[in-house]
């Protein structure tokens, strides 16, 4: 839940039209793959 507020913050905060946005959804793609890969090695630990 936080993490779907933080995109939605930086999808308010970044203007749609400039590169920065771009990068910015791309950043946020790689984060959310990167949380994912550690939560599934995390439990597949346990």
């Amino acid at each position: 839940m936080r993490d779907a507020f933080i995109s939605f913050f930086f999808t308010l905060w970044s203007d749609k039209d400039s590169e920065d946005y771009a990068e910015m959804q791309a950043y946020s793609v790689k984060i959310h793959l990167l949380l994912f890969s550690i939560l599934k090695s995390t439990l597949s630990f346990w």
